[in-house]
Order: C-alpha cells, then structure tokens, then sequence
C-alpha cells in the first residue's frame, strides 16, 4: 500500500501536465491527455489504492488538524493565514474539496485558533462556501479581476463594474430566491461584512493565478460573454437575455428575439446523470470542427433542424467535460462561439457536423475530442 504522506496528484500532474483543475476524474476514469505514444495503465487495484490516498490527504485537513496547521503557519510568518494563502499552499483538486467538504473558512478558523473575534454560523459558513463553488465554475479572467478589485477597494469602489457584471456574481447565490429588482443586495450583503468580504476576494483573487487569461474577444450574437471563457449555465442564460430564474430544461435553448440557439453540451455523459435517451453523440473531431447530436424528437423536416441546414438559426456552443467535477460540484460551459452548418444524417435524432466559427483552444480540444 502507497505511503499516504506520498502525494499522488502531484505525481499525476507531473506525469501529464494537468497543472489545473481536477486530476482526480481522470484518474478513476482512466482518461489522461498525453502526448503521442505515450500511456499510462492501471489496474483496478492500484486505481482503488490512488484514489485511497487522494481522499486521505483531504480528510487530514479537517478539524483540529487544520486549525494546527493554520497555527503553525501563524507562527512561521508572524501574520494571521488568509483564504489565498491556504489556498495557494494546496492542489487545485484539494483546495476545491476543502472548501466543499469541511465548509469552514480559512479566516474563521484563525480565530477558531486564537480564541478571538466573532465565528461565524455553520450555516453561514455553509452558505459562503456554496457561493465559492459557483463562483469556482467561472473563468472569464476579466470579469474575475472586476469582482476581485472591487472587493479588496476600501470603499468597494463600482465604476469599473457593469450592472450585468454585478447580475453575473448575484447568480452565484441562490438565485431563485433573487429578484430581478433586488440583485444588487447580494453584493451589498457581501461587502457589509468585512471577514466575507475579505474571504471572497481571496477566492478570487487565488482564481485569478490559476486562470488563463482570454483574449477579449466578442461575438455580435453572445452579449457579453467572452469567446473561449467558462461561465455558470444561469449565468449564461441570463447574459442571453432570459429573465432571472430561468432554468432551461434541455440543452437546446432558444435566445430571446434573436434567431440564435444556445447549444449546452455534456462531453462525458455519465449513466448516473443521464437517461438513455439522452446520452448524445456529441463530440470535437477537429478543433475546427464538431459533430452533434439533436434531440431525439427532432426529424430533418422539423422546423428546427431546417433552421439549421439553411442557416436562418445560428447556434452557439458551451461545452463542459463532466455535469459535475469530484464531490457533485457543478462544472462550468466553456464558451466556443457560432457554429457553420456543413452536413448532417439520419434523423430522430438527426446527427449534425458543425464548423466553428473560431478554432476551439488546444486545451478544451484535449477533452472535447471522442
């Protein structure tokens, strides 16, 4: 058996070169993006043994052996240990899952440790957690740097926000208990507390050195979400112009007045989150271009996939890898542009190949591939 002090996803990071995100996926699936030539193989056996570890060295950072550790830090730099620097000290995987399992924030747990200030409410606790985890599905490197700024200005300064860059945060709460009219107070509420506030902005401010930063690049028909960025599906919806608590049911979704479809596509169907029916041949064959699958009920003579095949319907393409990373958190759509009608077979449903209008990144062509 591995030693568990041994770290195995520092090890597979290295092996694969997956410095961000998740590796624990690939490793109980088995699916690594490696470079030509190369594979790794496991038996079941010694997946069950990594995995074992993974989930070892997060069940030590729980509890008093985290308030030790954050002690201990205290000690080494003579300063109180923020949200950033805990989470600058961990894997992405371990981060992410520290947040999502102990529900505890960095900066409570310091003075949990010191026996000073006031500790929040578990179900406070559990609330700014829920709020860290979405906004965690979101990469669009300058609208993070916005929230980020805005939180850590002494005076939480918005003359560089948009009203729908605020809009964008407040879905990351509960937003079917938001009202249109009212979304603001969420921000509001965030920066009345000054340990949430500075929580927050260390969340943000950690995405912010692990994000790629994206050319801003935009289409006539997305509004304001920027070409190759990762956004939530309410916040895409909502950026589409469907109103506040929309919540599609499918993955075809109509926009508002325009002849525009956004297309929500699950890479990597799982039989646990989709029926039968449902499990969609959808997948990259080039960067360039990208085979689809409508739904079942769809025939060629449909209104809709005429739509298509003589181009008065433009779609849109937001992918994701999985419907949930580790821990059933929801993983974000990365947004791939307009696509081209070039052909399509059968029907019922009717199988599309689609042209992208802009070639997708090499590192979403490593996962959106079949």
């Amino acid at each position: 058996d591995q030693n568990n002090m041994f770290d195995e996803t520092m090890r597979f990071r290295i092996l694969t070169g997956h410095v961000n995100g998740s590796i624990s996926r690939r490793i109980q699936s088995g699916m690594f993006v490696l470079p030509s030539g190369c594979t790794i193989t496991m038996t079941a056996v010694a997946r069950q043994v990594i995995m074992r570890n993974i989930n070892n060295r997060i069940r030590t950072l729980r509890g008093q052996q985290l308030v030790n550790q954050v002690l201990q830090w205290i000690r080494d730099h003579g300063s109180a240990m923020s949200l950033f620097d805990l989470l600058q000290a961990l894997a992405d995987d371990d981060a992410i899952r520290l947040i999502a399992q102990t529900r505890s924030i960095p900066s409570e747990l310091s003075k949990i440790a010191l026996n000073a200030g006031n500790v929040m409410s578990l179900k406070e606790q559990e609330k700014i957690a829920k709020l860290l985890l979405r906004l965690n599905q979101t990469d669009d490197y300058k609208l993070l740097s916005k929230w980020c700024d805005a939180l850590m200005d002494p005076a939480h300064d918005l003359s560089g926000m948009t009203d729908g860059d605020i809009f964008k945060f407040s879905t990351c709460m509960d937003f079917q208990k938001i009202k249109a009219e009212n979304y603001r107070s969420v921000w509001d509420g965030i920066c009345e507390n000054p340990d949430v506030c500075k929580d927050v902005a260390d969340f943000l401010k950690w995405k912010l050195s692990r994000a790629i930063p994206q050319a801003e690049s935009f289409c006539e028909e997305s509004n304001g979400l920027v070409l190759h960025a990762k956004y939530s599906r309410t916040q895409i919806t909502q950026e589409l112009g469907h109103s506040m608590g929309y919540l599609p049911q499918s993955g075809v979704v109509p926009v508002p007045g325009k002849n525009v479809t956004a297309f929500f596509v699950t890479r990597v169907k799982s039989e646990s989150e989709f029926t039968p029916e449902t499990m969609y041949k959808d997948f990259a064959i080039t960067p360039e271009k990208f085979k689809w699958d409508s739904q079942n009920r769809t025939k060629v003579l449909s209104d809709e996939a005429q739509s298509y095949i003589n181009g008065t319907c433009t779609p849109l393409l937001f992918i994701q890898e999985h419907k949930t990373g580790d821990l059933d958190i929801p993983e974000g759509f990365t947004y791939l542009g307009p696509l081209e009608y070039l052909s399509h077979e059968g029907e019922a449903p009717v199988s599309f190949e689609w042209k992208l209008k802009y070639p997708m990144p090499a590192r979403v062509f490593q996962w959106a591939q079949l």
